[in-house]
């Protein structure tokens, strides 16, 4: 199995250009948020960490 990932990239120009302009300009900001999304999660792990290394051994689950 391949380590890529497959791209497609949607055909902008069968659609008219008000509806094309609106879908590109949600499809940025979509991706943004996905991005933020990610590097929040990213950090609510490392701020769990944060907190289980101050908890003594054994009370991360209690």
């Amino acid at each position: 199995m391949p380590d890529t990932i497959a791209r497609h990239s949607f055909d902008y120009r069968t659609l008219d250009t008000e509806t094309a302009q609106f879908l590109q300009k949600q499809t940025v900001e979509i991706k943004g948020l996905y991005r933020q999304t990610i590097e929040n999660i990213i950090r609510v792990g490392q701020k769990l960490l944060e907190v289980k290394a101050r908890l003594p051994h054994g009370q991360w689950l209690s």
